[in-house]
């Protein structure tokens, strides 16, 4: 069984004002070389269904640093205006895709990505952290229901 599913991260963020790609382009290149900046635009608005299912299909989609970055930006723009930037990340490429999110929303961060090393070292460090992933149980915060929503809204 493949286990990179269960070894990714990943969040939406809103962002309410006109969400332009090419400053999150070029801070992603600063942050993780080769990595990419997709980019998505949805009919409907930010509260349609099928917003909330192009959310999920993206919050769902691992990273698999195997056959890719093990990385993925995704803008979602919706046609309200409203926009959710979505990261993925698995475990042994970012340790925390907040940062990444962060960093391309103009913030001052580090994110520590490790995608833009030389790529022998970065190969190296990569199967050395697979490895350890490997050796350890699998997170329980990952263990949720087969088709189950990754998001769930509680009403007031």
């Amino acid at each position: 069984m493949d286990d990179t599913g269960r070894l990714c991260q990943a969040l939406a963020v809103r962002l309410h004002a006109e969400a332009g790609t090419g400053p999150m382009e070029r801070a992603l290149a600063r942050a993780a070389d080769g990595v990419r900046l997709w980019v998505q635009d949805v009919p409907g608005g930010a509260d349609a269904d099928i917003a909330a299912a192009r959310r999920e299909r993206e919050l769902s989609r691992p990273a698999d640093p195997r056959t890719g970055p093990g990385l993925r930006a995704v803008l979602l723009r919706y046609a309200d205006g409203a926009a959710d930037l979505v990261v993925v990340a698995h475990r042994a490429v970012l340790a925390d895709p907040c940062d990444l999110a962060r960093a391309l929303l103009g913030e001052t961060v580090d994110p520590a990505v490790r995608a833009g090393d030389a790529a022998a070292e970065r190969e190296a460090r990569l199967r050395s952290a697979l490895r350890d992933l490997d050796r350890r149980p699998a997170p329980e915060w990952g263990l949720g229901e087969a088709g189950a929503p990754t998001v769930r809204c509680r009403s007031p």
